[in-house]
């Protein structure tokens, strides 16, 4: 029986360990490095995201006397890629028109509206767009992003008529703002329906993730039904999703409003948080079900795991303080830190930017989230303004 094969559309290491791990043969297509010398994969090819038909291209030539039983896609770039080469290859998956209400946000907003899910209003940015309109139409704050991205990359809340004549751009989309606690869910869907769920508490939105949340059962079976309602709305068949909401509530009511539904895995350190907390290997889960093979999942979560992420902002850095006295908080397992005196960062543009981050591992969610809160306290990082 010869081993199965996968292609990997997008490079993330715990896919690769997966594989690795299950004797499956790996070819990758990425947008950066040199994919045929990534550690686990067998062969591969650098490409460009944004170009389609050089996608496909390259994943015929890399299968051609090789086929592959999968093809995956890891990041957000690369859900429309691994949908094309899907179609090219007759390889079982989601397609090019199931693929784009998830990559495109207002296409992904028209199915949610057309469901009757609760969301915020949207509105199409094109060249021309008069910004007292939209603030007319959505008020204000609002938030301007572009339709394609993930982890809060190039989104704008603008809270002022100058600032959103500042931010609008030919492509993005307009959305009005949502007064609620926001939170993400993970799935794992099989033929159609959800067979695992976690509810993610964003401890600081874009910062510290605790995995899972404690937002009692009220908020987590109003979640939880939204969750449902959106995968089925999205046709999401098979494979792993994440989900982001707000939830307003009022002490009497709740309602859970839409943001956004990946059907790819989630970044935020949220795949290693699953893993340690739930105690099973998600990338396994998701390679499973991609292969068509039977997959267990535990009912409960063993313990909890949260992550703080570092970045100190634009600027030089002048010092780093606090890194052992961080790593000794009870329930910290460990502190990384890649800031070093001299160094110049960057404005941070999305929540996968970051210099280093404060993992716990501890029995319960107060626990988690008290001992990151403890340790970035211990932390002091000075930084200078650079023109």
């Amino acid at each position: 029986m010869s081993r199965p094969r996968v292609l990997f559309v997008g490079r993330r290491r715990g896919a690769l360990l997966a594989a690795a791990r299950l004797d499956v043969e790996v070819m990758l297509l990425d947008d950066a490095g040199r994919p045929e010398r990534a550690a686990g994969a067998h062969a591969g090819a650098k490409v460009d995201f944004a170009d389609l038909e050089g996608c496909v291209a390259a994943a015929e030539r890399l299968t051609r006397t090789q086929p592959v039983d999968a093809v995956v896609a890891v990041v957000e770039r690369a859900v429309l890629p691994a949908a094309a080469i899907r179609e090219a290859l007759g390889v079982v998956g989601p397609s090019v028109e199931d693929a784009l209400p998830w990559r495109d946000k207002m296409a992904m907003k028209h199915a949610i509206e057309d469901a009757g899910i609760p969301c915020a209003r949207s509105v199409p940015v094109e060249a021309g767009t008069d910004p007292a309109a939209l603030v007319s139409a959505l008020g204000l704050p609002m938030v301007l992003k572009p339709r394609a991205s993930s982890g809060s990359r190039g989104t704008v809340v603008a809270r002022d008529l100058a600032q959103v004549s500042a931010a609008l751009q030919d492509g993005w989309m307009a959305e009005s703002f949502v007064r609620g606690m926001e939170l993400s869910v993970e799935s794992f869907v099989v033929e159609g329906q959800p067979r695992w769920v976690n509810v993610t508490d964003y401890l600081l939105p874009g910062w510290a993730n605790v995995v899972p949340a404690a937002h009692g059962s009220r908020i987590e079976n109003a979640v939880r039904a939204l969750n449902e309602e959106a995968i089925a709305a999205l046709g999401v068949e098979d494979g792993i999703t994440h989900l982001e909401a707000f939830v307003i509530d009022d002490g009497e009511t709740v309602e859970v409003v839409f943001g956004e539904l990946a059907q790819r895995p989630p970044g935020g350190y949220l795949m290693e948080l699953i893993a340690r907390a739930w105690g099973f290997d998600p990338w396994l889960a998701l390679l499973c079900i991609a292969l068509g093979r039977p997959v267990s999942f535990p009912e409960t979560a063993a313990r909890s795991a949260g992550v703080w992420f570092l970045h100190p902002g634009e600027g030089e850095v002048l010092g780093v303080e606090g890194l052992d006295e961080a790593r000794n908080v009870p329930g910290v397992i460990a502190v990384d830190c890649a800031l070093e005196v001299g160094q110049r960062i960057s404005r941070r543009d999305g929540t996968g930017q970051h210099k280093g981050r404060v993992l716990a591992v501890t029995d319960d969610h107060a626990s988690s989230a008290r001992a990151l809160r403890e340790a970035m306290a211990c932390l002091r990082v000075k930084t200078r303004a650079v023109a």
